[in-house]
């Protein structure tokens, strides 16, 4: 897992957990204001709804942008139109968290500490679950044995999280010499940390680098195939050479070009790259990918998990969008999920566009 990730993760549980915190108290001491100095309830009672409020619409977000992130736009509209449902399931986590509490409250024989536990448990879970169910609700594999795991994965983690927050602080604060109106705004600090770390790790994608077939590779009419063979016409078309270094994700139907070429690389086809080996790209007969038209070993990609790098041996015949923002003297750029790899002819009558993917199995 990068520690991008992660680290992105952490920062959207302390956001949440900061923005839980000073809303609750504006709410806590108008209701101090209308009650003369006095509060009918609890303060948990609208801190914890708060907390898994935030947590809930901040692990989405995070979770979403990760998915894709160089389609900004994209990005805001899936967010946009998933909005209101996880309005919903962080209202319904929130709901949770205040019955659990009032119900917790009102046993007999429960601590302070043991409410607490029980309770940020039930925020964890309640956090894991809308998480859950928004990927559910976009990713193709929703309804599968592996997004059946990811959701139990998110739920178990997000239960974890809450549980070992409240016994860290809880053993924190008894062997610290902190002023006690600070012990629950540094424990929900602590509570985001947690959650965020453990999440990043229950969501952490399927990694599967490969290479997805764009523009300048469209399919060819096995009509037109047929006839271009019976007139003795040799197509020079773009393939994987040689067989068995690498492959395609799905290989493609025995159909089409590939009835006659089976390493015929089509539009919409995806291109397993392998972990340490460099894959060379260009029109030469010794390259990896052969690309018709295009000067030879032009480009070489090497990964190496959880990273890929593309050395630009030809520049003026490689672009990469969105653009690296440094220059490298080497001509060396690591790539990122989604981006678009153009490899153009010196006359740029030729263009061949590939997406790079990083976490193939992830909704797109």
């Amino acid at each position: 897992m990068r520690p991008e990730r992660l680290l992105l993760y952490i920062l959207s549980g302390i956001i949440a957990a900061l923005i839980s915190w000073d809303i609750a108290q504006i709410i806590l001491g108008l209701v101090r204001k209308i009650g003369d100095g006095t509060l009918p309830f609890r303060p948990d009672f609208i801190l914890l709804p708060f907390l898994a409020f935030f947590f809930a619409i901040t692990m989405v977000a995070t979770e979403i942008f990760l998915s894709n992130p160089t389609r900004y736009r994209n990005n805001f509209q899936t967010l946009r139109s998933y909005f209101l449902k996880t309005i919903l399931w962080s209202a319904i986590a929130g709901l949770c968290a205040a019955i659990s509490t009032f119900i917790l409250y009102e046993m007999k024989g429960l601590t302070a500490e043991n409410v607490k536990r029980i309770a940020w448990c039930i925020i964890g879970l309640s956090t894991g679950i809308c998480e859950g169910l928004s990927w559910r609700s976009r990713s193709a594999e929703g309804l599968t044995s592996k997004g059946t795991k990811r959701i139990k994965n998110t739920i178990l983690f997000g239960s974890i999280a809450g549980f070992s927050a409240a016994l860290i602080v809880e053993n924190l604060f008894h062997n610290a010499n902190f002023l006690k109106q600070y012990h629950e705004p540094f424990g929900f600090l602590a509570f985001g940390c947690i959650l965020g770390a453990l999440l990043s790790f229950a969501t952490s994608p399927t990694y599967q680098v490969a290479l997805r077939a764009g523009e300048g590779l469209a399919s060819i009419n096995p009509k037109v195939l047929e006839e271009e063979v019976k007139n003795g016409a040799i197509r020079d078309l773009p393939k994987l050479t040689p067989r068995g270094a690498f492959q395609f994700v799905v290989e493609p139907p025995n159909e089409g070009a590939n009835a006659k070429e089976p390493d015929v690389i089509e539009e919409g086809l995806s291109i397993q790259l392998p972990d340490g080996k460099p894959i060379t790209i260009g029109g030469g007969d010794r390259d990896d990918i052969y690309l018709p038209q295009i000067p030879p070993k032009c480009a070489e990609i090497m990964v190496k998990f959880p990273y890929a790098k593309i050395t630009c041996n030809s520049t003026n015949a490689v672009e990469i969008f969105p653009q690296p923002k440094k220059k490298s003297q080497t001509s060396e750029y690591t790539l990122w999920h989604n981006q678009i790899i153009t490899f153009k002819s010196p006359d740029a009558e030729k263009v061949y566009r590939f997406v790079f993917y990083d976490r193939f199995l992830d909704p797109q």
